[in-house]
């Protein structure tokens, strides 16, 4: 049986479709779960979206003198939906209680959402010890869902993003999502460190600081 290359090319294409940018035509952004590479008189852009965030970041600036036939956008992070944005920060709130008492052993929540359905949270089973956390997240998704924000503890220990953490992050886990990791849980005044990942792409990373959600 043969392997039709092309249909294989088209199929991965189709997964992160390359957009270029028009310097008259108006840029639409995705306003739904997404993502897409755009080519800009910047560079190469990975452009995300879960339905409550939407994210552009630099894959690799343009330096060259020959000018791009080709428009500009604007790098960031913006909110889509400032209800379920609230009701995010309000779940972050909430999982530092769980934390509290889980500590010194690590937990973790996922908050997902899918499109027109309300924000939910899973908490994975998982096999925790005072170090490390050993979850399947995809079992316990719904058909359409994203996974909005990923966060764990790091239980007595500091906030920091483990090599763990890094690998974690860095594989294909949706297109957009905030990671969050809590130290000194068992404190009055836990730390917190937090970035974004966009189809394991890792930016905007934060230094420690106060639990502030």
């Amino acid at each position: 049986m043969s392997i039709d290359t092309a249909e294989l090319d088209a199929s991965l294409k189709s997964e992160l479709p390359l957009i270029e940018v028009g310097i008259y035509t108006p840029f639409e952004p995705l306003q739904e779960p997404g993502a897409r590479l755009l080519l800009t008189a910047q560079g190469l852009m990975l452009e995300s979206c879960n339905g409550v965030f939407h994210a552009i970041t630099p894959l690799g600036t343009y330096t060259s003198t020959v000018r791009l036939p080709y428009g500009k956008v604007t790098a960031g992070v913006t909110t889509l939906d400032k209800e379920a944005a609230t009701q995010l920060y309000a779940h972050a709130r909430d999982f530092l209680a769980v934390a509290a008492k889980h500590a010194p052993l690590e937990t973790i929540m996922l908050v997902v959402k899918a499109p027109g359905r309300p924000m939910r949270c899973i908490h994975p089973a998982l096999n925790e010890t005072n170090a490390s956390l050993d979850y399947q997240d995809w079992v316990h998704m719904e058909e359409g869902e994203h996974v909005i924000l990923d966060i764990h503890s790091h239980g007595a220990f500091e906030a920091f993003f483990s090599s763990t953490d890094n690998e974690d992050d860095g594989r294909f886990r949706g297109h957009l999502k905030t990671s969050c990791v809590i130290g000194h849980a068992d404190q009055s005044s836990p730390l917190q460190v937090q970035r974004w990942v966009s189809r394991g792409h890792i930016f905007s990373e934060t230094t420690p600081a106060a639990v502030g959600i």
